[in-house]
């Protein structure tokens, strides 16, 4: 998800996912590796540590993204991946597939991390920092990219230490304690999954529609 914050509980989503998150696809193809290839640690950072120690590609991922898009859809490359990996077993030819995954998801999260950046500058809207968050934050890789792509837009990165991207709920009750500082607790009696991002209003009424 890429979110334009504009001041606590202001946001505006102007990128999400159409079905896999990118953490979910990282564990998913994760837990398809061999253990010989994977030490028995099936996860989103074995895929990384391998992309890191690889030198040469694999397989060709037949995957084609509409980069030029802005909300993400994950569930056609991993699909893509999967088909490759099943294509050859061998150890190296696995470690490769990985490693093009690897550089696929990268291009797909910049290039539409670029394409919100230039529509905001399109729409007079000023970006002063990027936030990476979230549990793919700890992915050293991933955040090489991000720290250099706000480089060369002259925009402050900041990253989660990686001992705190890895657990939701940190990140939730912290988001939570900052909402509280600006609006009263809302006094609801029922469940809401999809809570608006920005909302901030203590209307009942509204909130209604979001109930399930």
């Amino acid at each position: 998800m890429i979110v334009l914050t504009e001041d606590i509980g202001c946001h505006t989503v102007l990128a999400t996912t159409c079905d896999d998150s990118v953490g979910e696809v990282f564990d998913k193809i994760a837990r398809n590796l061999p253990p010989s290839v994977c030490r028995g640690i099936r996860s989103g950072a074995t895929i990384e540590k391998i992309a890191l120690q690889q030198n040469t590609y694999g397989a060709n991922i037949n995957y084609h993204d509409s980069y030029e898009t802005f909300d993400f859809s994950f569930s056609g490359l991993k699909t893509a991946t999967l088909a490759a990996l099943s294509s050859d077993c061998s150890e190296s030819s696995i470690a490769g597939v990985m490693k093009n995954f690897h550089d696929l998801v990268e291009k797909i999260l910049i290039s539409k991390l670029v394409n919100c950046i230039e529509l905001c500058k399109g729409s007079g809207i000023k970006i002063n920092k990027l936030v990476l968050g979230g549990g793919v934050s700890a992915n050293k890789i991933i955040r090489t990219a991000f720290k250099n792509l706000g480089g060369i837009n002259g925009l402050d990165t900041i990253t989660a230490q990686t001992k705190m991207g890895t657990d939701n709920a940190t990140m939730i009750g912290f988001s939570s304690i900052l909402r509280l500082q600006v609006v009263k607790p809302l006094k609801l009696q029922y469940t809401i999954p999809d809570f608006p991002l920005g909302y901030l209003k203590d209307d009942d009424q509204y909130l209604l529609q979001y109930a399930h």
